[in-house]
């Protein structure tokens, strides 16, 4: 399948994300332009903070995530959109020079905006970054990543998520569906916890008709995963 869209970096990584999910073929010619094009937007205007810049169109709609919660704050489309761009590149792993240049980079301006947040403890303790929904995000490029801190990152993460359980399945502050998303690409033990917790909510979610629409369809795939996993 074709997975570039030059006119969304949204589009490009949802498509990408529903290959990957859905275990669906995508050819090296393909896997190779999604990765240049996405290379080459790194340190764009409008980028967040120097990292890969969504395109006008992003940013003009705000964007869905893969899970279908959408986003409009120009903020977070510019890092969500970049930590999932990062993830993209290291799954992809394209040997192209250019691209693994601009994936490092990026990274790197990544991991300096969330080390500089974490020094103000009070306010953002380590393992999160933002908002839940950001914080995912840097949690699945953390699990794709090869960096060394990845695994403290997300360990103390999910460690911080059962702090924001509402009692009733969910958490506060997190998207839910996105947030399970990530538990379920992280191979702990705090992470099956977490979504054992939320195992309740996806059995009642299972028992009840669901849209037909891409969004409902992946939720449904993600809540059976999330359950035979727990």
């Amino acid at each position: 399948m074709t997975i570039l869209d030059e006119s969304s970096l949204c589009e490009t990584l949802d498509k990408f994300n529903e290959a990957i999910f859905f275990g669906r073929k995508i050819t090296k010619k393909d896997q190779s332009a999604a990765a240049k094009w996405i290379a080459a937007r790194h340190g764009l205007p409008r980028s967040y903070y120097g990292t890969f810049a969504p395109t006008d169109r992003d940013y003009k709609n705000g964007i869905r995530l893969f899970t279908g919660e959408k986003i409009t704050s120009g903020a977070g489309v510019g890092h969500i959109l970049s930590q999932e761009a990062c993830g993209a590149l290291y799954i992809l792993d394209t040997p192209n020079a250019k691209v693994g240049a601009a994936r490092d980079a990026c990274a790197q301006n990544l991991l300096d905006q969330m080390q500089a947040s974490w020094k103000v403890e009070k306010y953002l303790p380590f393992g999160l970054y933002c908002c839940g929904t950001c914080s995912a995000a840097m949690w699945r490029h953390m699990n794709a990543s090869d960096k060394a801190v990845a695994a403290k990152i997300l360990t103390a993460g999910v460690k911080q998520m059962q702090s924001y359980r509402d009692g009733k399945g969910r958490w506060k502050r997190f998207s839910f569906y996105y947030s399970l998303l990530a538990l379920l690409e992280i191979d702990s033990k705090a992470a099956k916890k977490e979504m054992q917790y939320a195992a309740p909510v996806l059995e009642r979610a299972l028992k009840r008709k669901s849209g037909d629409d891409k969004y409902a369809l992946r939720r449904r795939a993600l809540a059976e995963r999330v359950l035979s996993k727990v």
